[in-house]
């Protein structure tokens, strides 16, 4: 588990140096417009997502910045249609 708590680590301190604040939003917490207030919106291991996640992260207006197969897998993990997955994902 190191490299994911380094590659944690890295964006944490990039976002820092970059001038932003750093907090953690849930899925509940994202869906109740937890995001609404955010600059920047980052989602870098967020492969996995739930429909109601995956349009509550479509509809923040502040720019995404998500991994290569974010919402590649559905709330089950099963793997889901691209067009399915969401704007960032095509």
């Amino acid at each position: 588990l190191q490299p994911l708590n380094d590659c944690h680590d890295g964006w944490h301190s990039l976002l820092e140096a970059l001038g932003y604040r750093v907090d953690f939003v849930s899925d509940a917490q994202l869906a109740a417009g937890g995001a609404a207030s955010a600059a920047l919106v980052v989602a870098p291991f967020s492969v996995v997502l739930d429909d109601e996640t995956a349009a509550a992260l479509a509809a923040v207006a502040a720019p995404l910045l998500a991994g290569p197969h974010a919402g590649a897998c559905d709330g089950h993990g099963r793997l889901r249609a691209a067009a399915a997955a969401g704007p960032w994902f095509q």
